[in-house]
């Protein structure tokens, strides 16, 4: 028995010792499994307070809210697009709602929008958004717009406060729950003012005015080169008809030295660049549409922002049922449609600006100009603007008769002269009444007197009624300048001969109703023939998009909402039609030519993002442009001539007709160039570029690789911020548009070498509207209705847009409820 005791002993005592060695497993185990369970719940904890953190922004769509203010209950209903639908008892409940659903998808864009047009971006962003503010504080934006609302005294005015109203119920009601931009610059935004609606219509207003860059460079051209040059390579708009303008610049005998420095520091100041607003607008009478009635299609070109600068909107109640786009900050619906009549608009580019040359009685402290023969005082408006991180900034700005002196606050005077710049869109006074009276309109006279009130942006107005009719009307405030000054250059402002005569009337605005061709195409070009009695303008948009839908809808007699879809999203390229067959004369030097231009051969001229030939061709373009101007204009100046796209490819056009131009003549060397071999030069220099960039095979040479686009974002989208950049902006993502030219369009600039074809702007927003049934009117945003980081309905858009889909803009009752995805009662 002893052994088997023995056994037992040794079994019990292993046992013991093998427990003795598990405990500590055990509770190692069990540790583990605590921290593993606190690291799970704490990184829960985490996700839900990012997702807290991420959400708490976010609008309230349904439920009830109660907002102080409000005069009686508002019903707001949002479709599956996040487009809502307000149905108010009384008009200042009804712009009361507007301001506040503005305010709960768009606040950071309203609020960071009155920092650019008041000048106060350097609060938040500091010394590096100084030159922004000190451009907008020396045009006084926010000075005029105060002028302007004194000057209100009617319904307008009733609008713009019931609008800021509902912004103001919005932000006392949710101070701990703003986008998160908000906290990240640490602002906690100010109260709302009708004057920050004003301010906003202005900044718009000088987007759209862009003359002035032109004058600065035209001038600095003659400088350069000479005015022979300046005149081939600024040309007037023409389609073959005489220009209206006399035939000859004049002689610029104050065009020195001094002036020049001017100019350079002007162009810093205004910007160089060209023609970057555009917009495409057809109207069909009944005659030819599919099913008997009018058709209206509008889509708006301009800088590509997340969110877009356009919201979507409804607005029933108190006289008004409308429905369309509107403009974050503003009440109303600029582009729509109400239960009578259709409208769209496109940009007239007139020309609303000139630079004058000052004279002043000294370069450092100015107080008094000269004007024909007699020393005036200045105006002085003394500017105070905060500095994050920095102390303020005294602004001293100085203005004659003409308006404010641009470069004053860049080079004092020192070696240089003094420009002011007149402007004729500064005064908006009537712009909101006229917004308001157009969103009531029934027929074609209540329409025109709607857009006799029009004082903001110059504008081509489509219109199209359930009575079968349809129209055009041009409104704004455009100069009347003396024979001796065409508007193209900047002209002596001391000796009174350049001065306006006074502003078109609106009666002398062109107009045209119910054309006989049955069909009315607005694409920026040039509205009248030469023998129209007021100038507009001296540069327009190029005709290729107008020729374009001019050519389509010219041969279909049955013009359909699908047809139009299609026309919207059109890349034929006209430019390239004409200048391609240059390009295949060129006899390739090696393989890698011969299948480049392989590839033009089978190019069918149309810029989608997968075409090959459409990159071949834009970066030939863009060579021969370059090796054509160099020489006469140098580095700074070629750069800055490239911007102007709506100007140069037209001449372009012009030159190649003329092998032997003697623009083409390179004057660096001692061989005379002719336009073959610069044609064939710039095609080397092609070839080279895009082998170095996408690889040695041409068939993988595709559009998409190099036209990219990023929604920006503002303020990250304006300079590259690690991090918060890539999480704001969206993209890159292949364009999908080819350029200025092309109907879809989705245009570049040129100044970024590295990615000189990445999109800066194009189609904003597209609409179109069928007479015959309201709720047919489809439409797609560029972005998403919400500017909230995460937010569904944020980007949604994007895709449809790209691939040129579209969505139901609902405008029955019916029909929004049958969409309905939400629907908030706000109280008061």
């Amino acid at each position: 028995m002893s052994a088997p005791k023995a056994s037992l002993a040794a079994e019990i005592s292993r046992d013991s010792a093998a427990a003795n060695k598990e405990l500590p497993r055990r509770r190692t185990r069990k540790k583990l499994r605590i921290v593993l369970l606190a690291l799970f719940l704490l990184i829960v904890a985490v996700a839900l307070a990012g997702i807290w953190f991420v959400r708490r922004p976010w609008p309230q769509v349904s439920g009830v809210i109660h907002a102080v203010g409000l005069q009686a209950p508002v019903e707001v209903i949002r479709d599956r697009w996040a487009m809502p639908h307000i149905f108010a008892q009384n008009p200042h409940d009804l712009f009361f709602s507007q301001g506040y659903v503005h305010a709960q998808d768009r606040m950071w864009q309203l609020e960071f929008t009155r920092r650019i047009g008041n000048g106060s971006l350097c609060e938040i962003l500091g010394p590096d958004a100084i030159e922004i503010d000190r451009l907008t504080r020396t045009l006084g934006m926010r000075r005029v717009a105060e002028a302007d609302w004194a000057e209100m005294k009617g319904e307008d005015r009733e609008a713009l406060t019931a609008y800021a109203e509902g912004i103001n119920s919005f932000l006392s009601a949710n101070r701990g729950r703003l986008a998160l931009e908000f906290r990240i610059f640490g602002v906690d935004p100010e109260p709302w003012s009708p004057l920050d609606s004003l301010v906003i219509v202005k900044l718009i207003s000088w987007s759209l005015s862009e003359n002035a860059s032109i004058e600065v460079s035209r001038a600095r051209i003659i400088g350069r080169a000479q005015e022979s040059v300046a005149k081939q390579l600024l040309p007037p708009y023409s389609e073959g008809a005489p220009v209206i303008i006399p035939q000859e610049l004049g002689s610029f005998k104050w065009l020195n030295k001094d002036l020049l420095t001017a100019l350079k520091s002007t162009a810093g100041a205004l910007g160089t660049a060209g023609p970057t607003q555009g917009s495409n607008n057809w109207i069909v009478s009944g005659k030819r549409t599919a099913n008997g009635h009018p058709l209206l299609a509008n889509d708006t070109h301009l800088d590509l922002f997340i969110p877009s600068i356009y919201y979507a909107i409804g607005l029933e109640g108190g006289g008004f049922h409308v429905a369309g786009y509107s403009l974050a900050g503003t009440p109303g619906v600029p582009i729509g449609h109400n239960e009578h009549i259709a409208w769209g608009i496109t940009d007239l580019v007139a020309d609303v600006e000139d630079m004058y040359v000052e004279k002043l009685d000294s370069d450092s402290e100015p107080a008094r100009y000269e004007f024909r023969g007699e020393w005036l005082p200045l105006k002085i408006d003394t500017e105070v603007v905060k500095v994050k991180g920095a102390e303020p900034i005294t602004l001293r700005v100085a203005s004659t008769n003409h308006g404010p002196i641009v470069n004053q606050f860049i080079d004092r005077f020192k070696d240089s002269r003094p420009l002011s710049i007149a402007w004729s869109g500064e005064r908006n006074p009537g712009l909101i009444e006229s917004i308001l009276l157009l969103n009531r309109s029934a027929d074609w006279n209540e329409f025109r007197r709607a857009l006799s009130f029009w004082d903001g942006p110059n504008i081509n107005f489509g219109y199209a009624d359930v009575d079968g009719n349809i129209g055009y009307q041009a409104a704004g405030r455009i100069p009347i300048r003396g024979s001796n000054d065409p508007g193209i250059m900047p002209v002596p402002g001391w000796t009174g001969e350049y001065e306006w005569k006074g502003l078109i009337p609106f009666d002398g605005l062109p107009n045209s109703f119910n054309p006989s061709r049955g069909f009315i195409v607005s694409a920026n070009q040039k509205p009248v023939s030469a023998d129209y009695p007021y100038p507009l303008g001296y540069e327009f948009a190029d005709p290729f998009r107008a020729t374009r839908l001019n050519d389509l809808l010219s041969v279909n007699n049955h013009v359909s909402i699908e047809d139009s879809e299609k026309m919207q999203g059109d890349t034929f390229h006209i430019a390239a039609e004409q200048l391609v067959p240059y390009l295949l004369a060129i006899k390739p030097a090696d393989d890698v030519e011969a299948k480049t231009l392989d590839e033009i051969k089978a190019w069918d001229l149309r810029c989608d993002p997968d075409q090959v030939g459409a990159a071949i061709y834009q970066v030939w373009y863009r060579f021969l442009v370059q090796e054509t101007v160099a020489d006469e204009l140098g580095p700074e100046l070629t750069d800055e001539y490239m911007e102007f796209y709506w100007i140069h490819c037209p001449v372009m056009l012009n030159l190649v007709r003329d092998n032997n131009s003697r623009l083409f003549d390179d004057t660096r060397t001692p061989e005379i160039e002719t336009r073959d071999d610069i044609a064939k030069r710039s095609f080397k220099d092609a070839v080279q570029w895009l082998t170095s960039h996408c690889g040695p095979n041409p068939h993988e040479w595709k559009w998409g690789r190099i036209h990219t686009l990023r929604f920006h974002h503002r303020p990250f989208g304006m300079v590259d911020v690690p991090v918060l950049s890539k999480l704001f902006n969206y993209g890159p993502i292949p364009a999908p548009g080819g350029d200025r030219f092309t109907l879809n369009a989705t245009w570049f600039t040129w100044d970024d070498p590295d990615n000189p074809y990445k999109a800066d702007g194009g189609t904003a927003q597209r609409i179109i509207i069928d007479l015959a049934d309201w709720d047919r009117c489809v439409g797609v945003n560029s972005t998403g209705q919400v500017e909230h980081l995460f937010h569904p309905h944020r980007d949604d858009e994007i895709t449809r847009w790209r691939e040129l889909k579209y969505h139901p803009l609902a405008f029955s009752r019916k029909a929004i409820e049958e969409q309905k995805d939400s629907l908030l009662t706000i109280t008061p």
